[in-house]
Order: structure tokens, then C-alpha cells, then sequence
């Protein structure tokens, strides 16, 4: 059964923890506009996904082997996002810094997100039951501060972003990786990952020897406008044949509060105090896996 003898709990962060204040592509052409460059958001929503994931193969892990700061990998992708998408360079270039900026702090803080109301109280009622919880994210080295600003480091033992210690899920070392972090005695079939990619999220981390559940939330805004129709189509393809083989498992949840009950019958760790400070990865990069990563768009 998943959940015997659970002791650490790992959790994907975008659209797993957190989802964006509304459509994120609107508010690029909005912010540009107000600087007088005309772009639309239906432009971005075209140009964002492409633009991103050829800058991650120019560039894996935001940058980071080639001595890039995430700033800099960001500002270099936001620019080409808009020139491709049809923004004019002499109406672009002169605002660009400041139109930046507007984006960075935004979309790097809880300015441009919002925490699933599932969220707080699941995680607080996990943390209070004495498991140990994790993040293990595709994203860059801004996921700490961000957990911060949206007041859930609390929760968690650490924090592992895939750019920081350089390989991205479902490489099986970011998850061997997570275990170390996580300290103490723990197997992988003592671990329980929770997200919504069904590779990154689901079959990644049980190649590992984790067991995973797959977060198959239903949206009813835009907060999906990045995920392609053929992604989301394939997940749920693969997720209904995981329920068919696995009628008795609950590999699947549509909401966080579904952990509490799957984890009932568990093996309850003694409580702990929640730590003042959150552990986050500090392994050296290492050379970056060929796998996709999937990032909050900032």
C-alpha cells in the first residue's frame, strides 16, 4: 500500500504548492504596454514555451556551468520571449531594464502567486503528524525566497532546486539527492513524492525506489496557459492507465488534502520542532542532464 511505513514526503513546487495570480502572459503585454511597446498576449503565449526551452538547451540549469546568474539567464529569455513574439526593438530596448525589473520582482515573489488552498493545512497537519517534507523542483535558485515570501519554508526540512545541485527530475540522482538532504536514516521506499508532471512526478521518482502519487488538479482559469494540450493530454492518457493497473492504489490525488488520508495508517514519526531555517542545496553543479525542465515563468 502507498504510505506504509512513509517517513519523508518530497513535493514538486508550480502548480503543485503554488499557481500564478492570474495569466501571466497578460500581464507581460500589460506591463510592456504601459511602457509604450505594443504586444499581445496571445503573442507571448505562442512565443513563451519555445523561446524558454531553447534557452535551457543553449543554457541548462538556467545558466548556472556557464557562470550565469539566474537574473542574467532571465533577462536574456525575457527579451528574445518578447522580440520573437513581435515586440519592436526601438520601442523594446530603451524600457527594457525597468520593464524587467516590474517582472522580476513580480514573478519571483508573492506578488505574482498564490498558494493552493489546499496547501496550509495539509502541510501543517503532515509537519504535525512528525514527517519530514521536502521540495524537489525543475527550477532555478529564486524557489527558496519565494517559498518565503508565500510563508511556506516553515513547513519544510529543505529546499531542492535543480539548478543548485545540477541535475533535473527525473534524473535519478536529483532524488538520491533529496534523500541526503533529507538526513538521517531514510530509504527511498520510505519516501512519497507528490506532483503534477507524470514523468517528472510520478514515474521518475519510482524509477528511483520512491513511491509517488500523481496531483491532477482541475483548473478552471489560466493558470495552464504554458502547459501544452499535448502534455496535458498525455498525462491524462497515462494517468487513467496507472489508475486501471493500480485500482487499489491511490497513485493519483486531485487535491493535497487526499495526502492525510492516504497517509493515516502510517508509520508516525516522533514530532520534532519545526527548524528555524530551511536547509537548501549547496552541492556543486555538476554536468547537466539532457532531461526537460520545467520552471515557474517569471
Amino acid at each position: 500500500m502507498v504510505g506504509q511505513g512513509i517517513k519523508l514526503i518530497t513535493f514538486d513546487a508550480y502548480l503543485t504548492l503554488f499557481k500564478p495570480i492570474g495569466s501571466v502572459s497578460l500581464q507581460y503585454a500589460e506591463e510592456a504596454g504601459k511602457l509604450g511597446v505594443q504586444i499581445t498576449k496571445a503573442a507571448i503565449s505562442q512565443h513563451y514555451g519555445p523561446v524558454y526551452r531553447n534557452h535551457l538547451q543553449q543554457a541548462p540549469l538556467y545558466g548556472r556551468h556557464l557562470g550565469m546568474s539566474t537574473r542574467s539567464w532571465w533577462e536574456k529569455t525575457i527579451y528574445e520571449i518578447f522580440i520573437t513574439a513581435g515586440a519592436v526593438k526601438k520601442d523594446l530596448d530603451p524600457v527594457y531594464n525597468k520593464l524587467f525589473d516590474i517582472l522580476w520582482v513580480r514573478f519571483t515573489t508573492a506578488e505574482g502567486y498564490t498558494v493552493f488552498p489546499d496547501v496550509p493545512d495539509t502541510l501543517t497537519e503532515l509537519k504535525k503528524r512528525g514527517f519530514k517534507m521536502g521540495v524537489v523542483s525543475n527550477t532555478d535558485d529564486t524557489l527558496e525566497l519565494m517559498l518565503k515570501d508565500l510563508n511556506l519554508t516553515q513547513y519544510f526540512d529543505f529546499i531542492l532546486p535543480s539548478c543548485v545541485v545540477g541535475y533535473d527530475k527525473p534524473d535519478p540522482r536529483i532524488y538520491k539527492a533529496a534523500l541526503e538532504m533529507a538526513g538521517g536514516d531514510i530509504n527511498p521506499d520510505e519516501t512519497l513524492h507528490v506532483g503534477d508532471d507524470i514523468e517528472t512526478d510520478f514515474h521518475g521518482p519510482r524509477n528511483a525506489g520512491f513511491h509517488s502519487t500523481l496531483l491532477k488538479r482541475v483548473y478552471n482559469d489560466a493558470v495552464t496557459e504554458f502547459v501544452s494540450e499535448a502534455k496535458l493530454s498525455a498525462t491524462e492518457a497515462a494517468a487513467a492507465e496507472i489508475s486501471k493497473q493500480n485500482a487499489s492504489i491511490p497513485n493519483s490525488i486531485a487535491s493535497l488534502n487526499e495526502l492525510c488520508d492516504i497517509l493515516s495508517d502510517c508509520q508516525r514519526q516522533p514530532s520534532t520542532p519545526t527548524p528555524t531555517t530551511t536547509a537548501t542545496a549547496t552541492a556543486p553543479i555538476n554536468t547537466p542532464s539532457s532531461s526537460s525542465t520545467v520552471s515557474v515563468p517569471v
